[in-house]
C-alpha cells in the first residue's frame, strides 16, 4: 500500500499545558520551523536528553520540496542522527550537476 504523503494533514492537537489543570512542562529549547534544519536540530537536541519542543505553522508534511538536494556533509549529519540511509533510499541521486545563469550553462 502506497501512502500519498503530499495529501496527509494533521489536525491541531492542544498540548497538555493547554488542557487545563496540568502542570506546565519546561522546555529549555524551542525549535521554530520543521524544515530539514529544524527537524535535524530538534532530533539532535532530543537525542542528547534535552527536552525540546518543535513548532511549525503548517499542518501538512509539505506542499513541495523543502530541500532540493543535500550535501555530503548534511547526509553525514543525518547518518549520525540515524536517518541518513533512509533519506538516500527515498531520494534521487545524480553524479553531474549543471549551473545556469538565465539560459546560459556556466558550470557542469
Amino acid at each position: 500500500m502506497s501512502i500519498n504523503y503530499q495529501a496527509l494533514s494533521f489536525e491541531y492537537q492542544p498540548c497538555r499545558e493547554q488542557q487545563g489543570g496540568a502542570q506546565a512542562a519546561v522546555y529549555p529549547v524551542i525549535v521554530v520551523g520543521a524544515g530539514p534544519v529544524g527537524l535535524a536540530t530538534a532530533i539532535d537536541i532530543a537525542q542528547q536528553g534535552v527536552p525540546v519542543v518543535l513548532v511549525d505553522d503548517d499542518c501538512s508534511l509539505s506542499s513541495g520540496s523543502r530541500a532540493i538536494c543535500f550535501s555530503k556533509r548534511s547526509l553525514d549529519i543525518f547518518d549520525r542522527l540515524g536517518c541518513g540511509q533512509r533519506m538516500v533510499d527515498k531520494g534521487i541521486s545524480w553524479n553531474v550537476g549543471k549551473v545556469f545563469l538565465k539560459d546560459e550553462l556556466v558550470y557542469t
